[in-house]
């Protein structure tokens, strides 16, 4: 058995490599013979340089610089001499850990010796910074680090103001004439460990502050100050943050870094994953172990062990996480990409007790962990992502279709609109084709009263076959006969209309426990190359969470659609911080509109279930996902290709042209 061990640094009690350790010991007391492969972890935060170290062929520097209250303190990064590049752990200088919990004072608190790390590293010859920005004291903006290397911030009067958190309200001017040189044309890049905006309720100061001393009253007044801050980046430097992921780590630090520096925030822990070779360690495993101090809402953002256990996941390896604390149920655990998750307490224990013997507890819950899934890996019996398969492929595609149609009356009084032909094929066709071709062959339909027409759609008419048997009219049927061939249809009936919320959830007997995909039919869509579902299921398949299909519209048109609250992750990826149903136009988030195309995860039943009513009586799906996402990962794609409306006449219609050109085409031909 093969077991890699890959925990993050316990806070205030182990670092990665002791834990690593405890746990590498616990495994290997209850499989003595297992191959047992240590990879400690790290996500920008406390413990970066002590990961990279172990993995990396760089020189440890050491330089004396200003702490976070002013005190000198010996920090350290790496250097590598042959790549020009340096490593540091803005930590190392105005970290958490370096204060008394006594002293904790965020207005005083500042980010000056990080400057100075930066400045000594330039001097050094380094070209390319790395600087991983988390658990730190300070809430200044990156102020200090930007006085530290020559840039002067100025009051009302034009006097020169010191760098920290008390100051960021009296800033009316900055001044970058004495710029430090050595920094004008070397890159920088961020290790970040939190996408956290610099503002608002998810921001440096309402998120991060109470760990650093921040009560109410000086928590409005950095939060200003922060404003002011930003304010003037714009307009002084030109560098809007007001809405850039990532900006709010380490007290504002990352905007500092993208204002002052112009740097580039990534997200830290798959920067250090790469870095030190996870992916090769993860090969062959049979298991992976990770820890971190607490489990909680923040794991699922860019945490290291949520972050391990996604690849994992994908590599088909299941992962297990030990923590201090765990704030979750099972299915905010499985929305990180862990498997399970087990606390290292034997039992009711003080914090005292716990982080003292944080390694013994660690290596008695892994030693019972371990034993446990030896027992199911002989067995052939052990469990893979959270009672889903580790397959990431769907078959199961639900097509709920018991509306009325109204919209197309009188032509839907007797048949049902996703019978509605667009030339030669009904609107409900063109779905099942893109459902297959993007792999998924198990289609369920959600039907109503007078839908017969749609069962028979997708069956064998014996008659009509017979009838035009050794003609051209054969042909013809060559499209939906295959479908009949390849699929399996199951039907059932949406006794009452109460959303599409209410009709998806009326298809779980058709689903069980497993990952499927849900079309509407009426937005038809199409790219030639890879149609919209094979974009979703592609995402799924790297993140395993639900995923929404979205798209830019008109900025007149978002009150007719549900729209999404997101950050981009990656190109036309965002994850979803929140959801609204057709918003009035002046309080729409964004622009980007939710259409028919969803990849959803089997707790999402359990979701809609708890969900209340909304306006008609009716459960909105989007209610459903905006509490998946507050309780997991919810991410939205932004799909290649092009969308016709057919729950609309004019969209019907557009369709049609389109389609009827094509169908010419190829007739011609």
């Amino acid at each position: 058995m093969k077991i890699v061990v890959a925990p993050n640094a316990l806070k205030g009690s182990l670092s990665a490599r002791r834990a690593a350790d405890a746990i590498a010991a616990g495994a290997l007391e209850a499989v003595p013979g297992a191959r047992v492969v240590s990879v400690p972890i790290a996500d920008g935060g406390d413990g970066l340089l002590a990961v990279l170290k172990d993995a990396l062929n760089m020189r440890v520097m050491r330089v004396r610089v200003r702490g976070p209250l002013g005190d000198a303190v010996e920090a350290c990064y790496l250097y590598s001499d042959a790549e020009r590049t340096a490593i540091i752990e803005m930590a190392s200088a105005a970290g958490l850990a370096l204060l008394d919990p006594k002293r904790l004072d965020p207005l005083e608190a500042s980010t000056h010796g990080v400057g100075e790390m930066l400045l000594h590293a330039a001097r050094q010859g380094a070209e390319t910074l790395l600087v991983g920005i988390g658990g730190s004291a300070t809430n200044d903006g990156g102020m200090g680090m930007a006085s530290a290397l020559g840039i002067v911030f100025r009051d009302a009067r034009g006097m020169a103001l010191k760098g920290n958190g008390r100051n960021l309200e009296a800033i009316r001017h900055i001044d970058t004439r004495a710029f430090a040189t050595e920094l004008r044309s070397v890159t920088v890049k961020v290790i970040c460990d939190v996408d956290n905006p610099l503002l608002g309720p998810r921001g440096a100061t309402r998120v991060f502050g109470e760990q650093k001393g921040v009560d109410a009253r000086t928590g409005k007044r950095l939060e200003s100050g922060l404003r002011n801050l930003a304010a003037l980046m714009k307009r002084d430097l030109g560098s809007d943050v007001y809405n850039l992921a990532g900006a709010g780590a380490a007290g504002g630090l990352g905007a500092g870094l993208v204002a002052f520096l112009g740097a580039e925030l990534m997200p830290g822990a798959d920067v250090v994953l790469d870095l030190i070779g996870f992916d090769r360690a993860l090969e062959g495993a049979d298991l992976l172990l990770t820890a971190e101090g607490r489990l909680d809402g923040q794991t699922a953002c860019g945490k290291a062990p949520s972050v391990a256990a996604k690849r994992a996941r994908a590599k088909g390896v299941p992962c297990i996480a030990l923590a201090g604390r765990v704030e979750m149920d099972m299915d905010s655990v499985a929305g990180t990409g862990l498997d399970a998750a087990f606390s290292l307490c034997p039992g009711p224990l003080g914090l005292d007790d716990a982080m003292r013997h944080a390694a013994v507890y660690l290596r008695s819950v892994a030693a019972n962990v371990v034993a446990c899934f030896a027992v199911g890996l002989n067995s052939n019996r052990y469990h893979q992502g959270v009672g889903m398969s580790s397959d990431s492929t769907i078959k199961k595609c639900i097509f709920p279709a018991a509306g009325y149609g109204t919209r197309f009356l009188p032509a839907t009084k007797a048949m049902p609109k996703e019978m509605l032909p667009v030339v030669d094929k009904p609107l409900i066709q063109y779905g099942v084709e893109e459902a297959v071709a993007a792999g998924m062959t198990d289609i369920g339909i959600i039907t109503g009263r007078g839908k017969r027409s749609v069962e028979d759609h997708f069956d064998i008419s014996y008659e009509l076959e017979h009838q035009i048997s050794g003609t051209k009219k054969e042909e013809q049927l060559s499209d939906i006969r295959r479908l009949i061939e390849e699929c399996t249809f199951s039907y059932t009936r949406q006794i009452e209309m109460l959303g599409l919320g209410h009709a998806i959830l009326t298809a779980e007997t058709l689903v069980g426990n497993a990952p499927f995909g849900v079309i509407l039919a009426d937005d038809l869509c199409i790219n030639a190359q890879r149609n919209v579902m094979q974009q979703l299921v592609d995402v799924y398949a790297k993140y395993r969470c639900s995923v929404v299909a979205i798209e830019e519209v008109d900025a007149e048109e978002v009150d007719k659609y549900g729209v999404i609250d997101g950050q981009e992750i990656e190109d036309g990826v965002f994850k979803v911080n929140g959801m609204v149903e057709k918003p009035d136009k002046d309080k729409a988030p964004s622009n980007l509109a939710i259409i028919g195309r969803y990849v959803l995860t089997p707790e999402i039943f359990g979701i809609i279930r708890a969900t209340p009513p909304g306006k008609n009586g009716e459960l909105q799906i989007t209610d459903a996902l905006r509490t998946q996402a507050e309780r997991n990962m919810v991410l939205a794609c932004r799909f290649d290709g092009r969308r016709f409306d057919c729950g609309s006449v004019h969209g019907f219609v557009e369709a049609t042209n389109y389609f009827y050109q094509i169908y010419r085409s190829r007739k011609d031909a």
